[in-house]
């Protein structure tokens, strides 16, 4: 039998993905179908997570309401009742998107600040995040709200969604609390008027720019950049900010390496090899600072520190391997027939290996290489298989020799789904690995 074609494959998958609906939409004695009996068919364990597409607003649905990924009973509870209602009111594209039931989790959490009731809520679209947007203004919002504020429910973040609220109720920016920036009120204005697509922290950065007095190009760079998601050091950051906007005309594409050089050079500890063990030594030149640097000598430190990060990322002739630790690889199964997904967690033993790993991620997990060697470090690789043998790298996860799990970072250093995490809860505790502070609090965030 000849192999599917892939658009052979997704066109299965859809109409076996529409068939479970159709069996999940289950006849009432009339004949007619309840939209609320998807709810009804999860609440009762009749539909589980897998049998939704990954990612999906059902899978997220199932894995709130029947794994407890919710904070209490309570807020379960709410969620349930929205969601009904929802249904009922014939709103059920949400059912489609993750991002958008989560939110709905958080939307539910908050029931007791509602300004209005849902019984006279009307639906407006069918585009899953217009009508969230809508119904989030319906339920807080007393005055206009930003759309990049939504993010506040998508992400659960239950800071940011205070700050939503004040501002539906009038409240001004300036009284906003655990503000990472200290913002003139210049700042303040354009933290209002930030890009519609941006996260929350990124639209702070954007605000800090502009009322420094950059560009808008050039606060959408510095968004992109880590400066686009953390906020420490803020002095000394600020610094770099003013550089960049006196420099007009600097390349904007020179922007992201600038930052990512300044942040190796000055807060990044330096890992060091020697005789089979790893040492941490400070950061090169902690003292670094911005002043009395012109752009040409600037850019030639860049270029030389690129320079040295490819030289040790290039192919050696040999395939050097090491023993990694006496674990056997994890295998989890979900599904059946087509639907039939096999994910392994998988340690990585070979140079060649680890940078196919950093390669199909675009990351840098192969700097680990040394201290793979050295025995500190193993690098395993969560992969997801389908009915058809199609393999998909989901995440990349660092444990070390205590068995404690570091972190895992998926492509482009993103952190793990919801389900990524719940499967590398599996095998945590299939071979008693425990895990870090970092992925705790991680788990925490994907939970609040």
């Amino acid at each position: 039998m000849s192999k599917l074609s892939q658009l052979q494959i997704r066109k299965l998958r859809e109409i076996e993905y529409n068939q479970v609906l159709k069996e999940t939409l289950a006849n009432n004695k009339k004949g007619t179908k309840k939209k609320d009996s998807i709810l009804q068919n999860i609440l009762q364990g009749k539909t589980r997570y897998y049998d939704f597409a990954d990612d999906s607003g059902g899978e997220q649905l199932c894995l709130i309401l029947q794994e407890g990924n919710a904070n209490s009973r309570k807020e379960r509870e709410s969620l349930q009742r929205l969601t009904s209602i929802l249904l009922h009111k014939g709103w059920d594209s949400w059912l489609n998107d993750s991002r958008v039931v989560r939110g709905l989790a958080m939307v539910g959490k908050y029931e007791n600040v509602w300004v209005q009731s849902l019984d006279n809520y009307k639906p407006i679209s069918h585009n899953p995040y217009r009508e969230f947007a809508h119904l989030l203004r319906f339920l807080f919002a007393q005055y206009p709200i930003p759309a990049f504020l939504d993010t506040a429910f998508y992400y659960q973040n239950d800071t940011h969604v205070r700050w939503y609220l004040h501002l539906a109720r009038g409240g001004s920016v300036r009284t906003l609390d655990n503000l990472p920036l200290q913002l003139t009120q210049k700042m303040r204005h354009y933290f209002l008027q930030a890009p519609s697509e941006a996260a929350i922290p990124q639209a702070l950065r954007y605000a800090q720019v502009m009322g420094l007095g950059g560009s808008r190009r050039l606060a959408k760079y510095i968004m992109q950049t880590e400066l686009g998601i953390r906020f420490e050091h803020e002095p000394f950051w600020e610094t770099v900010i003013r550089f960049l906007i006196q420099n007009p005309m600097l390349d904007p594409r020179y922007v992201r390496p600038i930052v990512d050089f300044v942040q190796w050079i000055k807060f990044e500890s330096q890992e060091v090899v020697q005789n089979g063990r790893t040492t941490y030594l400070p950061p090169v030149e902690p003292n670094f600072s911005m002043k009395g640097r012109s752009v040409a000598a600037l850019l030639r430190m860049v270029e030389v520190w690129e320079k040295e990060r490819k030289e040790a990322q290039k192919p050696v002739t040999e395939a050097p391997n090491w023993q990694g630790l006496p674990l056997s690889d994890f295998t989890w199964t979900e599904g059946e027939g087509h639907e039939t997904a096999i994910y392994r967690i998988k340690q990585i033993r070979t140079i060649y290996a680890l940078r196919e790993e950093g390669r199909t991620l675009s990351h840098c997990v192969a700097t680990y290489y040394g201290s793979c060697v050295a025995g500190s470090t193993s690098i395993w690789s969560m992969i997801k298989e389908d009915a058809y043998g199609n393999t998909k790298r989901l995440i990349t996860v660092e444990l070390n020799a205590k068995l404690k799990i570091q972190q895992a970072r998926g492509a482009c250093n993103k952190y793990p789904t919801v389900k990524e995490y719940n499967l590398m809860r599996l095998w945590a505790n299939a071979y008693n690995l425990s895990l870090s502070p970092d992925v705790v609090n991680y788990a925490d965030y994907l939970q609040n």
